[in-house]
Protein backbone atom coordinates (compact mmCIF):
# COMPACT_ATOMS: atom_id res chain seq x y z
CA UNK A 1 0.00 0.00 0.00
CA UNK A 2 1.28 3.19 -0.63
CA UNK A 3 0.03 5.74 1.92
CA UNK A 4 2.16 8.69 3.49
CA UNK A 5 1.73 10.20 7.32
CA UNK A 6 -1.42 11.69 7.69
CA UNK A 7 -2.66 10.79 4.09
CA UNK A 8 -5.91 9.19 3.57
CA UNK A 9 -6.82 6.11 1.13
CA UNK A 10 -9.85 5.99 -0.34
CA UNK A 11 -10.93 2.68 0.26
CA UNK A 12 -14.62 2.68 -1.15
CA UNK A 13 -16.88 4.81 -3.28
CA UNK A 14 -19.11 7.68 -2.15
CA UNK A 15 -22.03 5.93 -3.35
CA UNK A 16 -22.64 2.38 -4.59
CA UNK A 17 -23.13 2.30 -8.28
CA UNK A 18 -26.71 1.70 -9.51
CA UNK A 19 -25.94 -2.04 -9.99
CA UNK A 20 -24.80 -2.75 -6.58
CA UNK A 21 -27.99 -0.82 -5.08
CA UNK A 22 -29.66 -3.37 -2.92
CA UNK A 23 -32.68 -2.21 -0.69
CA UNK A 24 -31.14 -4.04 2.39
CA UNK A 25 -28.83 -1.81 4.24
CA UNK A 26 -26.58 -4.69 5.23
CA UNK A 27 -25.40 -5.29 1.45
CA UNK A 28 -24.92 -1.47 0.80
CA UNK A 29 -21.15 -0.46 0.82
CA UNK A 30 -19.75 2.24 2.70
CA UNK A 31 -17.56 4.73 1.86
CA UNK A 32 -13.97 4.40 3.93
CA UNK A 33 -10.84 5.99 3.99
CA UNK A 34 -7.51 4.67 6.28
CA UNK A 35 -5.27 7.22 8.14
CA UNK A 36 -2.04 6.36 8.92
CA UNK A 37 1.51 8.14 10.32
CA UNK A 38 -0.04 9.80 13.22
CA UNK A 39 1.56 10.45 16.30
CA UNK A 40 -1.66 9.88 18.83
CA UNK A 41 -2.81 6.78 19.67
CA UNK A 42 -5.73 5.38 17.89
CA UNK A 43 -6.09 8.16 15.19
CA UNK A 44 -4.23 5.40 12.64
CA UNK A 45 -6.70 2.88 10.90
CA UNK A 46 -9.55 2.45 8.92
CA UNK A 47 -12.48 4.77 8.96
CA UNK A 48 -15.71 3.97 7.69
CA UNK A 49 -18.53 6.90 6.77
CA UNK A 50 -21.60 6.82 8.76
CA UNK A 51 -25.15 6.55 7.17
CA UNK A 52 -27.17 8.05 9.52
CA UNK A 53 -27.89 11.88 8.75
CA UNK A 54 -27.61 12.80 12.39
CA UNK A 55 -24.29 11.83 12.68
CA UNK A 56 -23.24 15.08 9.89
CA UNK A 57 -21.36 18.16 10.86
CA UNK A 58 -21.40 21.24 8.95
CA UNK A 59 -23.72 19.26 6.59
CA UNK A 60 -21.17 16.64 5.59
CA UNK A 61 -21.16 13.16 6.57
CA UNK A 62 -18.59 11.95 9.22
CA UNK A 63 -16.22 8.62 9.33
CA UNK A 64 -16.00 6.79 11.85
CA UNK A 65 -13.13 4.35 13.28
CA UNK A 66 -13.24 0.82 13.62
CA UNK A 67 -12.59 1.11 17.28
CA UNK A 68 -15.53 3.71 17.35
CA UNK A 69 -12.84 5.91 19.55
CA UNK A 70 -12.45 8.80 17.13
CA UNK A 71 -14.15 10.15 14.18
CA UNK A 72 -13.26 12.13 10.81
CA UNK A 73 -15.41 15.47 9.77
CA UNK A 74 -15.14 18.69 7.79
CA UNK A 75 -14.56 21.67 10.08
CA UNK A 76 -16.56 24.35 8.09
CA UNK A 77 -14.47 27.13 10.25
CA UNK A 78 -11.20 26.07 9.15
CA UNK A 79 -11.99 24.47 5.84
CA UNK A 80 -10.08 21.00 6.65
CA UNK A 81 -11.03 17.88 8.23
CA UNK A 82 -10.32 16.58 11.56
CA UNK A 83 -10.02 13.80 13.23
CA UNK A 84 -11.46 13.91 16.55
CA UNK A 85 -12.53 11.54 20.10
CA UNK A 86 -15.76 10.43 19.75
CA UNK A 87 -16.59 11.41 23.15
CA UNK A 88 -16.59 14.97 21.96
CA UNK A 89 -18.69 14.92 19.13
CA UNK A 90 -21.50 17.11 20.55
CA UNK A 91 -18.49 19.53 21.37
CA UNK A 92 -17.02 19.35 17.50
CA UNK A 93 -20.62 19.62 16.50
CA UNK A 94 -20.99 22.62 18.58
CA UNK A 95 -18.30 24.06 17.02
CA UNK A 96 -16.74 24.27 20.67
CA UNK A 97 -13.39 21.80 20.32
CA UNK A 98 -10.65 21.47 17.63
CA UNK A 99 -10.27 18.07 17.29
CA UNK A 100 -6.47 16.43 17.40
CA UNK A 101 -5.52 16.48 14.02
CA UNK A 102 -6.52 18.47 10.77
CA UNK A 103 -5.80 18.06 7.27
CA UNK A 104 -4.69 21.00 4.93
CA UNK A 105 -6.62 24.07 3.98
CA UNK A 106 -9.21 23.13 1.18
CA UNK A 107 -8.10 19.27 1.57
CA UNK A 108 -10.22 17.38 -0.61
CA UNK A 109 -11.06 14.01 0.78
CA UNK A 110 -12.43 12.35 -2.08
CA UNK A 111 -10.26 14.05 -4.98
CA UNK A 112 -8.14 11.91 -6.35
CA UNK A 113 -5.38 14.63 -6.76
CA UNK A 114 -5.11 14.63 -2.96
CA UNK A 115 -4.55 10.33 -2.88
CA UNK A 116 -1.63 11.18 -4.76
CA UNK A 117 -0.14 13.83 -3.10
CA UNK A 118 1.59 13.73 0.39
CA UNK A 119 -0.31 16.25 2.28
CA UNK A 120 1.03 17.45 5.67
CA UNK A 121 -1.64 17.15 8.17
CA UNK A 122 -1.55 19.27 12.18
CA UNK A 123 -1.73 17.19 14.64
CA UNK A 124 -2.24 18.21 18.59
CA UNK A 125 1.01 16.89 20.34
CA UNK A 126 -0.70 16.43 23.96
CA UNK A 127 2.99 16.35 25.31
CA UNK A 128 4.54 19.51 23.97
CA UNK A 129 1.37 21.42 24.29
CA UNK A 130 1.08 22.35 20.58
CA UNK A 131 0.06 21.73 17.19
CA UNK A 132 3.03 19.84 15.24
CA UNK A 133 3.06 18.82 11.19
CA UNK A 134 2.96 15.12 10.52
CA UNK A 135 4.98 14.99 7.13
Amino acid sequence: ERQAAGRPQRLGSRSPSPERRSPSPERRSLPAVVLQGFKTPGVDGLYVGSPQLLCAINGRETYWSTSGEYFLYHAASTNTWGVAKAKRFSRIRAGQSHGVAHSPTTFDLWHPAALLAKPSWREWDAEEGRWGTRL
